[in-house]
């Protein structure tokens, strides 16, 4: 039974958006802390799903594709309602939307018709979950926190697109040198 938790985290997070935008839409954009607080149980699903299915064995090919895009969705979704409401500026968003939608272009040629798909760096979910809080923070008006972590989180996301891009091409180099001994 253990084996659907980490799925049913991140589905649970991805049916969460709507209550979210709605809760935000309520409060936002000064002292929403019931859309922070909603937000941050969102992000403890995201780090409970991963660690529940590697620690009892419980990774799904399904889990490994499906998480990174509910995450992406997710930051879409807030950075939308962040613009929308003027919580954010669009040029404080626009480094880390334009990282996901690198990404996910990249991944789709890279490995479009590929066996192997990419797999999640440890360095990107702390990126994400660094930015979680930094969204969470500017939810509930704690701006010198929020920017802090969010520059912090931002580099970090940065950092890991070129840290992808990088293994990738560590890993099709490398390919040729081991089919060919």
């Amino acid at each position: 039974m253990i084996r659907y938790v980490p799925n049913t985290l991140t589905v649970f997070r991805l049916l969460s958006l709507p209550v979210f935008v709605w809760l935000y839409g309520m409060q936002g954009p000064g002292f929403a802390w019931k859309a922070a607080v909603f937000m941050w149980l969102a992000t403890w699903s995201d780090a409970a799903d991963g660690y529940i299915a590697r620690k009892y064995n419980a990774e799904s090919e399904f889990g490994r594709i499906l998480d990174p895009i509910v995450d992406r969705v997710f930051f879409l979704t807030v950075f939308g309602a962040y613009i929308w409401y003027g919580t954010m500026p669009w040029w404080a968003v626009a480094p880390v939307l334009a990282r996901d939608v690198f990404l996910a272009l990249f991944t789709l040629i890279a490995y479009g018709k590929a066996e192997e798909k990419p797999r999640v760096m440890r360095i990107g979910k702390i990126a994400n979950f660094t930015l979680f809080w930094a969204i969470g923070f500017f939810m509930i008006a704690v701006r010198p926190v929020a920017w802090v972590l969010y520059v912090a989180g931002g580099a970090l996301y940065l950092y890991s697109a070129a840290l992808y891009v990088v293994r990738w091409a560590r890993e099709r180099r490398a390919t040729p040198l081991q089919t060919a001994g």
